[in-house]
C-alpha cells in the first residue's frame, strides 16, 4: 500500500517539529574539563563543563563539578540529556 501524498506531508510536518522541539531544549553533545587559575597553584581547580546544540548553535553550562585535578572534577560533574532549564 502506497501512502497518500498528504499523508507524507503530514509526516514531514510532524518530524520538523519534532526536530524544533528537542533542539528547542537543548541536546547534550559533549563535555570539558576547564582549568581555572587563581593566585598561586593552592586556589587553582579545574570545572567540569557540558556543551549542548541549540537552534542557534552550541552552548556550553557549568557542569556542577569542581576538584583539584580533571578526573575529579569529571567524576563530580553531570551533564543531563537535555538543557538546562532557563
Amino acid at each position: 500500500m502506497k501512502m497518500p501524498t498528504v499523508g507524507w506531508a503530514f509526516f514531514g510536518l510532524a518530524v520538523f517539529v519534532l526536530i524544533s522541539y528537542v533542539l528547542s531544549l537543548g541536546i547534550f553533545v559533549g563535555s570539558t574539563t576547564r582549568f581555572n587559575p587563581r593566585d598561586g597553584d593552592e586556589r587553582s581547580y579545574h570545572s567540569y563543563h557540558c556543551q549542548y546544540l541549540y537552534l542557534s548553535g552550541v552552548r556550553t553550562t557549568f557542569g556542577h563539578g569542581t576538584g583539584s585535578t580533571p578526573e575529579e572534577a569529571t567524576e563530580v560533574g553531570f551533564c543531563p540529556t537535555f538543557g538546562p532549564k532557563d
